[in-house]
């Protein structure tokens, strides 16, 4: 397949999604087919903040955890992080740490976070 028949394909196919977006939402306002209910933001009413020990702070953000971890004066209770951030940080093997490493998922880091963070 040469160069331009590439861009011919991608051309044909901007072009046919585009009909098929004009076809979808003239059956939506005839009323043929249902019309998705608009997501809503997470409410934080249900969030309470986590019970935290005098002088105790939460950290997140790649930025802001690199710049703690580099602070000799920060004393580090326990980092808890997932997979991916802990490979951008490049700080080490966690059993080569001098804190507690957690491995959480993103959804997880939320829970604690709150819907707002």
């Amino acid at each position: 397949m040469s160069k331009d028949d590439k861009e011919d394909k991608s051309t044909r196919d901007t072009h046919y999604a585009t009909l098929r977006r004009a076809v979808r939402d003239a059956k939506r306002e005839r009323g043929e087919i249902p019309t998705p209910p608009l997501k809503r933001p997470k409410s934080n009413k249900d969030w309470k903040p986590p019970q935290l020990q005098p002088e105790q702070v939460f950290l997140y953000g790649l930025h802001t955890v690199r710049a703690a971890l580099d602070n000799p004066e920060r004393k580090l209770i326990k980092l808890s992080v997932t997979q991916n951030a802990f490979a951008r940080l490049d700080i080490g093997e966690p059993e080569t740490l001098s804190f507690p490493v957690e491995f959480v998922s993103p959804q997880d880091i939320d829970k604690v976070l709150g819907p707002e963070a």
